[in-house]
């Protein structure tokens, strides 16, 4: 069966799917309408509301897996509301039953809207895939002045694979003008004379237009020291050489153009005392960060797969059971054995310090803490740990997960993915010939093939989605909560760009390609078996020309 039968076979089941359960979401709507007015003709205590959570729950869940948004959004509002009440054991009052009315009101409302979105459903797939599209996200504007009008067009084509938008200038007063009005993220000087002779009065002006200087680049035939020291006097910030090398000249974009927030920290806060784990919980966030709180601390493993958090803050005393003991049963776990677990507790004892630590423990503070000192300790303890995570979890060259890591990763999406009853697919690549690259043109730039290849697959893919560096030209990616036809669409688009990049050695210009198998859950269970049969597929699009993918519905 050929890849094209394959994927139209399976967005036929998922659509179909898709439409039975919609078909029957006024039938789930009934079931909680009717288990709310039985409970309310009951004894309307707060437990008796338990049986009406986890319908809305299952309710939640598949509206979710079936992207069924405006009915999601309100079951999502109604099994919080519900789960409040019950973790709160509240006294049930008329305002509780007006807004759980209210909202079974409006879920029977946005089921009849969903019954008429029969055509919206089926455009699900390609406003998924627009995700991926380099046009979907604001891209940096590049402006370049040049009089050769076809060098233009060809730095404008190769620098655009890397999520830059270029415009194009003939004269140095359209430039600036466009400038005033459009601050651009850098402006590239393409010079035909020697820098001496340039003004550089105009070009400090144009740098300083705005309150953020704009970075400037010069590319220019001459490449003594003196024109580079009459560049640096015009202001700029790098100088390039004709024939300009297109990976330093996006590693010198990405540098000057590029300045990402750190990411914000991952702290899972487990506190059986619901008012101080939502005190630290909102402490953790006014200081940046972002928190997951655990009130039940025997559903801890379900929101450590979900959540991955890069620290745990945990209560020494819970009625279920101790800090120390939840905290042994999280490093049995070969995935949790590295996050730092910082336990709180009324008192300060000496003796429960040391056993804290014998037990897998990383620090010991009490619940009387000032606020900042927490805050401090915990930012401490995290930053140490990430630190720490990326030399031991990160490929050198590329930045990206190592082989550990990404087949580590693929093990726990999977598991978050099955009890989600999601999907997920996995793709290995591998960088055609690449022997014959290093061969030819040298390791350094094969190193430099390499890192071009990661840099469009981050550029090009989600935040959410995981990419590994397998093993030497090897690559993996986890496409988290994706059917696999459309990742297959993405990667394949991603495929024929990195094709059209111009790869540079030493003025000398060539291209490269890969090659990648795919495959996905449900499809394919297991995470050594989805290993497996990505490697297979990658195996079949190398043996049959390469420059290719190969989806596997096995």
């Amino acid at each position: 069966m050929s890849s094209e039968s394959i994927i139209s076979k399976f967005e036929k089941q998922i659509n179909e799917l898709r439409s039975e359960y919609r078909e029957r979401i006024p039938e789930k709507i009934s079931e909680i309408e009717s288990e709310w007015n039985d409970f309310k003709t009951g004894n309307k205590k707060w437990d008796g509301i338990t049986p009406l959570y986890f319908l809305t729950h299952k309710l939640t869940g598949l509206t979710a897996s079936f992207q069924l948004n405006e009915v999601h959004e309100t079951a999502n509002i109604l099994e919080s509301y519900l789960q409040y009440l019950i973790e709160n054991k509240s006294s049930l009052n008329d305002i509780h039953f007006s807004k759980i009315d209210d909202l079974i009101t409006e879920l029977k409302s946005r089921a009849v809207t969903c019954l008429n979105q029969n055509a919206e459903s089926e455009k699900q797939d390609e406003r998924f895939l627009k995700q991926f599209s380099p046009s979907s996200s604001p891209k940096k504007l590049i402006y370049i002045l040049e009089s050769d009008q076809g060098l233009s067009e060809d730095l404008n084509h190769q620098i655009a694979f890397f999520g830059y938008n270029v415009q194009n200038f003939s004269d140095f007063n359209s430039l600036r003008n466009e400038s005033i009005i459009s601050s651009p993220s850098a402006i590239i000087f393409d010079i035909t004379s020697r820098p001496k002779s340039i003004d550089s009065g105009k070009i400090l002006e144009l740098k300083n237009l705005h309150e953020i200087p704009i970075p400037i680049i010069f590319i220019s035939a001459y490449a003594e020291l003196t024109d580079r020291l009459h560049s640096v006097r015009a202001g700029s910030d790098a100088y390039f050489n004709n024939p300009v090398d297109i990976t330093k000249l996006i590693d010198k974009l990405d540098s000057l153009t590029v300045r990402p927030a750190p990411d914000p920290f991952r702290i899972m806060v487990i506190d059986d005392e619901i008012f101080q784990a939502a005190y630290n919980s909102l402490l953790l966030q006014q200081a940046g960060m972002i928190s997951a709180v655990v009130s039940d601390p025997l559903r801890v493993m379900e929101t450590l797969i979900d959540f991955r958090p890069e620290l745990i803050l945990m209560a020494m005393y819970m009625k279920e059971c101790s800090g120390m003991e939840l905290a042994s049963v999280i490093r049995q776990q070969d995935a949790y054995i590295g996050v730092p677990i910082v336990f709180l507790a009324t008192d300060a004892n000496r003796n429960k310090e040391m056993e804290v630590m014998r037990q897998g423990g990383d620090d010991f503070l009490t619940k009387s803490i000032l606020p900042e000192d927490l805050i401090s300790s915990i930012i401490l303890r995290a930053e140490r740990s990430r630190i720490l995570g990326s030399f031991m979890q990160r490929d050198s060259l590329t930045g990206l997960f190592n082989h550990t890591k990404i087949k580590e990763q693929l093990m726990i999406e999977l598991t978050r993915t099955k009890r989600q009853g999601g999907n997920l697919a996995f793709a290995m690549l591998d960088i055609d010939s690449f022997k014959s690259v290093n061969d030819t043109y040298g390791h350094l730039t094969g190193d430099r093939v390499i890192k071009n290849l990661s840099r469009l697959l981050m550029q090009r893919l989600r935040k959410t989605d995981i990419i590994g560096r397998y093993g030497g030209e090897e690559f993996a990616i986890i496409f988290t909560d994706t059917k696999v036809n459309n990742a297959f669409k993405v990667l394949d688009e991603i495929r024929k760009s990195f094709a059209s990049i111009h790869q540079q050695s030493e003025g000398i210009s060539f291209s490269a390609s890969f090659s990648f198998g795919i495959c996905g859950y449900p499809e394919t269970d297991g995470a050594g078996k989805i290993n497996e049969i990505a490697d297979r597929a990658l195996y079949e699009a190398k043996r049959s020309g390469r420059n290719r993918g190969v989806l596997s519905s096995k």
